[in-house]
């Protein structure tokens, strides 16, 4: 039975919420999402989004992945303000769209995405160099053997690679 006894339990309870996994929903927009103060990991990959404005609700985000978001543009990435952010999980966005100064304790960072061509493939290790200068402290892990044939997945930090 439903009353307003229930309706504030229910809010308490999704408050609380920590984690939120949106994965593969074809969402376009995060508008009706509430506010969850509480809310560390976001999961958005495969879905449509084209705005992060949203975001900036979620103070105490950690972790947000957003690959296989095919119409998110870098406007919408170099947005981002979350303060508490460690781990990122792009797509196609290249790093040097990122909002450095808002991004300061960025951990790690994910490129996962097929680099076709030799050309963007030396084009993007580039940038990932010059972005592991900004961010020191950060492992960034870029695209898998698709990508980089004969290698596994390749970590570079303060400019070297590594495998893992």
């Amino acid at each position: 039975m439903f009353n307003e006894e229930n309706k504030s339990e229910k809010k308490l309870h999704l408050s609380e919420l920590t984690c939120l996994n949106l994965r593969n929903n074809c969402l376009n927009s995060l508008k009706w999402l509430p506010d969850l103060p509480k809310l560390e990991k976001l999961y958005l990959d495969g879905n449509n989004l084209v705005s992060l404005d949203e975001l900036v609700k979620f103070d105490a985000l950690e972790v947000l992945t957003l690959s296989e978001n095919e119409e998110l543009s870098v406007e919408e990435l170099s947005k981002l303000k979350l303060p508490n952010l460690k781990k990122l999980t792009l797509g196609k966005i290249l790093p040097n769209s990122l909002p450095m100064s808002e991004l300061k304790n960025l951990q790690r960072i994910d490129f996962s995405f097929k680099i076709d061509s030799p050309n963007k493939r030396e084009d993007f290790i580039k940038e990932i160099v010059k972005f592991s200068e900004m961010f020191p402290n950060c492992n960034i892990y870029v695209p898998s053997s698709e990508s980089f044939p004969h290698s596994n997945r390749i970590r570079i930090k303060n400019g070297f690679k590594h495998k893992i």
